[in-house]
């Protein structure tokens, strides 16, 4: 016999066709009461119980049954064997059960007792223990009765949960089957729309596949024609190229020139500076000679200082005369500041002086003229004032002979000037610088216009100096003070004069800088022409060769579009076909669901 506690599979648990939680349950029931009963005899028959055999004719047994039967059956085979061995006679007992009780109920054993026939030799049979075995297993038979019921009913409710959870599953199932097929069929129609809607979406694509490969075909033939057109202008850009190589080779040939003339320049500009190097190294011990010989007309004038005491009232006036005089100059210089401030407003009107040009270097021509007349009328003046004052000759001889060494020296500087004004003019007209030479002639026009108003000014003192010192003064002080009035004034001029030939050599240096600035700018456009020639080659060549490449590339681009149109046209095809196959499956699986639908209700 094989033990519950080893075998948790049951007969009714394996009869009701209930796993998991329930048979465990079943499984601790039947350990619970198997913990109770007592051990089987050594030479109890095991019996497979679990397993169902054929000999039974039925698929529900009871254990306790067939237990009760094999113990009969051994209790018959022993005292057979009993019989066999003693053949002394027979007892006989009659066992008579009650009707089974609630398990709060006792166990109740009625029988009844006999009385030997016969004096057999038969006690050795045991039959107590026969007895003690018998109610032993009727006493167990009755428990396993009782597992057996509590097991049952279990199986009831195990069978009931059962039909409730079969019912459950079968109203889920009508309830979500319904739900299934629509999603199912909502899905359907979504694939559809969107096949639909990608069969359209290729359908534009091939559109404008289709567009593209016309608007390449035109941009092709453009192409083609510009290539041409290319092809035939390119003998043109060649000769053109050979030209400006030519006319480079020229502006090459005359920059050596000009660069030839500017190493002449250049050297006649050294000697120029030289030249002004020297004299104005002479200027400068002419100027202190001068300022010499002016300390000792000085010095004689304040020997004679004495003899004016008596002419203090008109010295005082010929002082405020050259207060006034002075006031003129200082008004003159400022006069002088404001035409240079005009200067450079007057660089603007260059383009329209340029024809005044002409008639400028006339009136300069003309000044000059009349600043040696007012030279000579001065002169003149000196002698007749000499001839009238013939009695202060003795006085003024050292006067007149350092007038007449600074007129010589102012006529030495004067000629320096025009020597330096020529050689500047020539290095202007070799440059072709005529805008610079204008500034200087309007300089030097503005210079001779505030000098000739100085000259006239000073011809107006002399004058009114004359005729005072006919009508009013005879006397030595008042020709003495003339005499240093007229001194102090030439000095003055010749300050001017100095100042006017250092501004010159100041201005021929910045011309000369200029000069030497243009010829930089020169070269350096001639270099940037040479770079833009070369250039220009360049990109005609690069700009011929990108023309071929995209020729080049446009061929196969068509090649390419006219592949991907019928790859384009092939795809079409079979998506047209897809679609119709899958058309005819949704019509198949629509006509399933709605039989399988049909068949559910």
């Amino acid at each position: 016999m094989i033990n519950a506690e080893n075998n948790p599979y049951s007969s009714a648990s394996s009869d009701s066709g209930v796993g998991g939680v329930e048979n465990q349950k079943q499984t601790e029931q039947t350990r619970a009461i198997d913990d109770d009963d007592f051990e089987l005899p050594d030479n109890w028959p095991e019996f497979d119980f679990h397993r169902k055999k054929s000999c039974l004719l039925s698929r529900i047994f009871s254990t306790c049954v067939t237990k009760a039967i094999n113990h009969l059956e051994l209790v018959q085979n022993a005292i057979e064997r009993k019989e066999e061995e003693t053949k002394a006679g027979r007892t006989k007992r009659q066992i008579s059960f009650s009707k089974t009780l609630p398990l709060t109920n006792p166990l109740e054993v009625v029988g009844r007792g006999g009385q030997l026939i016969d004096q057999h030799p038969h006690h050795d049979l045991l039959e107590d223990e026969i007895l003690e075995e018998v109610l032993l297993l009727l006493a167990r038979l009755d428990r396993e009765r009782l597992r057996l019921i509590n097991l049952c009913e279990n199986e009831n409710r195990v069978r009931d949960r059962l039909k409730e959870n079969i019912d459950h599953w079968r109203l889920k199932r009508l309830v979500d089957l319904p739900l299934a097929v629509q999603k199912e069929h909502d899905a359907c129609i979504t694939d559809i729309t969107e096949l639909q809607w990608h069969i359209a979406y290729n359908a534009r694509l091939a559109e404008k596949v289709l567009s593209k490969i016309d608007l390449s075909r035109t941009w092709h033939r453009q192409l083609e024609i510009e290539v041409n057109d290319i092809r035939q202008t390119i003998p043109l850009i060649t000769e053109k190229v050979q030209t400006e190589l030519t006319e480079i080779t020229r502006v090459d040939e005359a920059l050596k020139e000009t660069e030839h003339e500017l190493m002449l320049s250049r050297a006649k500009n050294t000697d120029t500076l030289d030249k002004c190097t020297k004299a104005n190294q002479r200027a400068g011990t002419e100027r202190d000679e001068i300022r010499g010989e002016i300390d000792k007309a000085l010095k004689s004038l304040q020997r004679i200082a004495g003899k004016l005491q008596a002419s203090i009232d008109q010295h005082k006036a010929y002082e405020k005369a050259i207060r006034d005089a002075k006031s003129t100059v200082k008004k003159n210089d400022r006069t002088y500041e404001e035409e240079v401030k005009k200067r450079d407003v007057a660089r603007a009107d260059i383009a329209s002086s340029k024809l005044k040009l002409a008639t400028i270097g006339n009136e300069r021509e003309r000044l000059q003229h009349d600043i040696e007349r007012l030279n000579t009328e001065f002169d003149q003046a000196r002698l007749e004032e000499k001839l009238r004052e013939d009695h202060r000759k003795q006085e003024l001889d050292a006067l007149q002979a350092t007038a007449t060494k600074r007129e010589e020296k102012l006529d030495k500087i004067l000629k320096k000037e025009r020597e330096k004004a020529t050689v500047i003019d020539e290095d202007e007209r070799k440059l072709e610088k005529i805008e610079i030479q204008i500034d200087r002639d309007k300089k030097s026009l503005t210079r001779f216009d505030q000098q000739r108003g100085r000259d006239a000014e000073m011809l107006r003192t002399v004058t009114e100096n004359l005729q005072r010192a006919f009508y009013t003064n005879d006397s030595i002080s008042t020709d003495m003070k003339r005499e240093t009035e007229k001194l102090q004034k030439e000095e003055d001029g010749m300050r001017t004069t100095m100042e006017a030939v250092r501004r010159q050599i100041h201005e021929e240096s910045n011309i000369i800088a200029m000069l030497d600035k243009h010829l930089d700018t020169d070269n350096r456009e001639l270099d940037f022409l040479n770079q833009t020639e070369t250039i220009r080659a360049e990109e005609a060549e690069r700009v011929a060769t990108d023309l071929q490449s995209k020729f080049d590339t446009l061929t196969v681009n068509v090649t390419t579009l006219e592949t991907t149109d019928v790859q384009t046209k092939e795809s079409l095809g079979s998506i047209k076909h897809n679609l119709l196959e899958i058309n005819e499956t949704y019509v198949r699986e629509k006509d399933q669901l709605s039989n399988a639908k049909i068949s559910i209700t």
